[in-house]
Formats: C-alpha cells, sequence, structure tokens
C-alpha cells in the first residue's frame, strides 16, 4: 500500500442542525460546509476540527420530530456495529469541568486498556467518549497486552 490512510470523517443523522452544530463546538469542531436539498427534505452540514477531522450531520426533515434515542452508555457493546466515537483531548479533569454542563456526562473511570475516559451524551442522544491517553502506543510497535 502506498500512501497514508487516516480518519476523514464521522456521518450522524441528527434532528437539529444548530443544537448538534453548537455542542460539537464544544468538542472543537466549526462548520465549514452546508449543502441543502432544492425541496428541504434534506441539509448536509460539515464541522471540521484542527486536525482535519470532519463530522457529517445529515439533517432529514422527517426526522426533526423523532424521540432522541436513548442508548446506555457502551451501546450494547455485545452486538455487532459502530457504539461511539472517541475524542482525545490533554486534560481530562480539565475538560469534564469546562463542559460538564453542556449535557448529560458520565463519570471518569480508568479503562480496561489503559486510558482514562468519561462519555457525554450529544443532542441526539449518541455517546461520544472523551479520552485523556497517555500511553505509550505507537503504530507497527509492540502489542501491550493488558489481560
Amino acid at each position: 500500500m502506498t500512501g497514508k490512510i487516516s480518519l476523514h470523517h464521522i456521518a450522524l443523522s441528527v434532528r437539529d442542525a444548530q443544537a448538534s452544530i453548537e455542542f460539537y463546538s464544544h468538542l472543537g469542531f466549526t462548520e465549514v460546509v452546508v449543502w441543502r436539498a432544492d425541496d428541504a427534505a434534506l441539509a448536509i452540514h460539515q464541522l471540521m476540527n484542527h486536525e482535519g477531522v470532519t463530522l457529517e450531520l445529515f439533517v432529514h426533515t422527517n426526522n426533526v420530530q423523532e424521540p432522541r434515542i436513548d442508548n446506555a452508555v457502551g451501546n450494547n457493546l455485545e452486538e455487532i456495529g459502530i457504539k461511539h466515537f472517541g475524542m482525545r483531548v490533554d486534560s481530562l479533569d480539565e475538560f469534564r469541568a469546562a463542559i460538564n454542563d453542556i449535557g448529560e456526562v458520565t463519570d471518569i473511570v480508568m479503562g480496561r486498556t489503559g486510558f482514562r475516559y468519561f462519555f457525554i451524551k450529544d443532542p441526539d442522544g449518541n455517546w461520544v467518549e472523551v479520552v485523556e491517553d497517555k500511553r505509550d502506543v505507537v503504530p507497527g510497535g509492540a502489542v501491550i497486552d493488558l489481560s
């Protein structure tokens, strides 16, 4: 394989573009692109963070009245499929204190794989994991077995 592969975007279907844009601004994302269908049935808002990762928010008019999803933390990890996405911060304690009032936030815990984290729920009920990862792991390096 040639070239570098990196995460480009994560797509979310949301009910309220402005509520989601405001929520994700606290996680370092700003709106960079918007597209609206001529019939107003769909709008796509792309938000980007300083690393170039994009959140693609799909706002279908038929979803506006849908209820917020009600997943527990972990989102049924036993079932196959995407469960959450994680954002990395330098200081978990400082970040949690700064965003504590923007949504449902869990306690900080030490994860089984060696980093501290907490979860926060977005306006549509999706869980976002916020991590402080101080491990010394590198792609292609030795695997660290924590079992």
